[in-house]
Order: C-alpha cells, then sequence, then structure tokens
C-alpha cells in the first residue's frame, strides 16, 4: 500500500492518470514537499529496473522530483521530469540489486514551487536478472548469479570461486529465443538434452561437459534430424 506524507498530493480519480483512472494528484497554492513510498517485501533476489511516470507543469528545473529504490545493497535513483499536461515523461532507475532479504523501498520525492501540478502514476518494479556474483558469499547448487553478462547456475556448493572455469563450480546458462538451450563450455548436459550451437541443433549421447558439438563423430553430441 502506498503511503504519502506530506501535504498538496493524494491517491484520487483523475482524467489525467497514465493508467487506469487513479493517479497520485499533486497541487498547492504556496511552495510544498510530499513522497509517496510503499516498502515491499518477499521479492525474489536479483537485478531490477524501476520505472514510473509524470505528467504536469509549473515546475521549474530548481523544484526536487526524484524516483528512488532502496534495498540492502544502497539507493538507486532517477530525476522525474514534469514538462506539460499529458506530456508523459517516464524515468527509469536500472541496476537496482535486491539481497537476500528481499526487501526494495520504493520512493518519490517531491519539493514543487508554488503552483506546480501534475500527476505520479504507473510504478513498476521489473526482474532484469539474478544478483551478481558476490566473492564472499557461500553459494548451493541451484543458485544463480550474473557475471560479465552472462547468468551463471552453481552445480554444487562454493565460496569465492570465480564463474567461467569450463570444469569450476558454475555452469552457464544462456537460451536462444525459441527457449532452446545454447551450449556453453561450463554447462552440464545429460543424454537426451537438446542444444544449438553455431545455428545447429545438437541432442547428447551422454553426460557431457565442455565437450563442443560439431568437433568430433565420436564425441558425445549427434546432429538432430529435421527432416
Amino acid at each position: 500500500m502506498w503511503t504519502i506524507t506530506g501535504t498538496g498530493a493524494a491517491i484520487r480519480a483523475t482524467g489525467d492518470a497514465y493508467d487506469g483512472a487513479r493517479a497520485v494528484d499533486f497541487w498547492a497554492p504556496e511552495p510544498y514537499e510530499f513522497t509517496v513510498s510503499q516498502r515491499v517485501e518477499g521479492v525474489a533476489p536479483g537485478v531490477y529496473r524501476l520505472s514510473a511516470t509524470t505528467q504536469g507543469g509549473d515546475s521549474p528545473a530548481t523544484d526536487v522530483r526524484r524516483l528512488t529504490a532502496t534495498t540492502s545493497a544502497g539507493t538507486y535513483g532517477a530525476d522525474l521530469r514534469i514538462d506539460g499536461w499529458r506530456a508523459w515523461r517516464t524515468a527509469t532507475v536500472d541496476g537496482i540489486v535486491v539481497g537476500d532479504d528481499g526487501v526494495v523501498t520504493v520512493a518519490a520525492s517531491f519539493a514543487l514551487s508554488s503552483g506546480a501540478w501534475g500527476t505520479f502514476d504507473d510504478v513498476v518494479l521489473e526482474f532484469i536478472g539474478p544478483p551478481p556474483w558476490d566473492p564472499a558469499k557461500v553459494y548451493l547448487a541451484g543458485d544463480t548469479v550474473s557475471y560479465q553478462g552472462a547468468v551463471f547456475e552453481a552445480v554444487r556448493r562454493n565460496h569465492g570461486m570465480e564463474p567461467g572455469h569450463p570444469y569450476g563450480p558454475w555452469q552457464e546458462m544462456a537460451t536462444a529465443p525459441d527457449g532452446t538451450p545454447l551450449w556453453t563450455p561450463s554447462r552440464v548436459f545429460v543424454a537426451g538434452d537438446v542444444v544449438l550451437h553455431d545455428g545447429v541443433r545438437y541432442v547428447a549421447k551422454w553426460r557431457t561437459r565442455n565437450q563442443e558439438p560439431g568437433t568430433s563423430p565420436w564425441g558425445p553430441w549427434q546432429v538432430v534430424d529435421e527432416t
């Protein structure tokens, strides 16, 4: 549930909502300040993107309009814009890390000039990917992390062991647009698994790791007959 502190703002039905019929609607004849916030619990650990949309007028550049997300990893933020009536502007905050506690507080803080008006609406917290690898953390089999732009899954318990080694405790997980797994050197495949590699589909004949498809007719991979 959203909480509003300060003056000049309320959640109400308005024709200037960006999505739906209700939004945070604000105006006051004197300089005013308010904050809209919500504490969200039970959020899966990972990296998130936060966005929100505003419109309105009579708010000079010296006014404060700030969208933030606060987690155990820190506070992330971006400025909100007010550029005119129904001139919708969406602010985006990237790289928000939610930790194992699963708590994130989303807030929008405004310090506005007298007569400034507008609406704040359509707040979205979007999951982007697993949390970044942390060398100080103990990981268990099945845990996922992001590292150097790739996603890795732990194949066994490990601590301080960097993802990427083809025989290490991490396997790189990647898929094609249709959902077919892409072959990666560190991923463990078992008999019957189908992968895509260099545009060709292969099926594993037995358990394999770090054996590239198409390099040996006696290897663990067989081209899938799609005729």
